[in-house]
């Protein structure tokens, strides 16, 4: 197995070593960009509706129902998937999968001024933890009507949309990946 490669080379020519990435590995631009590129729902949605406009409605909810660490949180809770694929479904069989994605989240985290959010470590951590879930789960009640209205249906009832305006219009990759950047500065400062 030594032939396995793990390594990365990000847009802007840094060769991450994914089993031991370093928080000084993190830039901002990686995940912007790939985050405005890549698209929520593998990409089945219409209009596309990237993971960084998803990240940026989650951080607005986040920001309005509690606060802007919070928000920082949400809009960097999807940010692992800059480094690797959002592979949700091999998470559950595949547990190297998800000790990779923690190790790739952490530095993350730490690089723009967070603990690690993780049930095991206790509070704060655990409250932070079940706040990302609450709102990653509940904005799908705002974005499935809005990107896969299709779907409407498997909406659970008790989940109802977040009451504010929430953006789900295309947009160029280029000004969401600005408005992604904009929007953490703003919040690493305001924390």
């Amino acid at each position: 197995m030594s032939d396995v490669k793990t390594t990365i080379t990000t847009v802007h020519g840094n060769t991450i070593d994914l089993l031991n990435i370093k928080e000084e590995d993190i830039q901002l631009e990686d995940i912007s960009l790939s985050l405005a590129q890549a698209r929520c729902y593998l990409g089945s949605n219409a209009p596309s509706y990237s993971i960084a406009q998803h990240s940026l409605n989650c951080s607005k909810v986040a920001r309005e129902k509690y606060d802007e660490r919070m928000g920082l949180y949400l809009l960097l809770h999807d940010a692992k998937s800059a480094y690797i694929s959002n592979i949700e479904s091999l998470k559950t069989i595949v547990t190297e999968v998800r000790l990779l994605e923690k190790n790739i989240e952490m530095a993350i985290y730490h690089h723009f001024g967070l603990e690690y959010p993780d049930f095991e470590l206790g509070y704060p951590n655990r409250l932070y933890m079940e706040r990302i879930a609450e709102i990653d789960c509940g904005i799908l009640a705002n974005e499935i009507p809005s990107v896969m209205p299709q779907f409407v249906g498997l909406i659970p009832k008790e989940m109802l949309p977040y009451p504010m305006e929430l953006d789900f219009r295309e947009h160029p990759v280029e000004d969401i990946k600005e408005e992604y950047e904009d929007t953490l500065n703003y919040l690493v400062k305001k924390i």
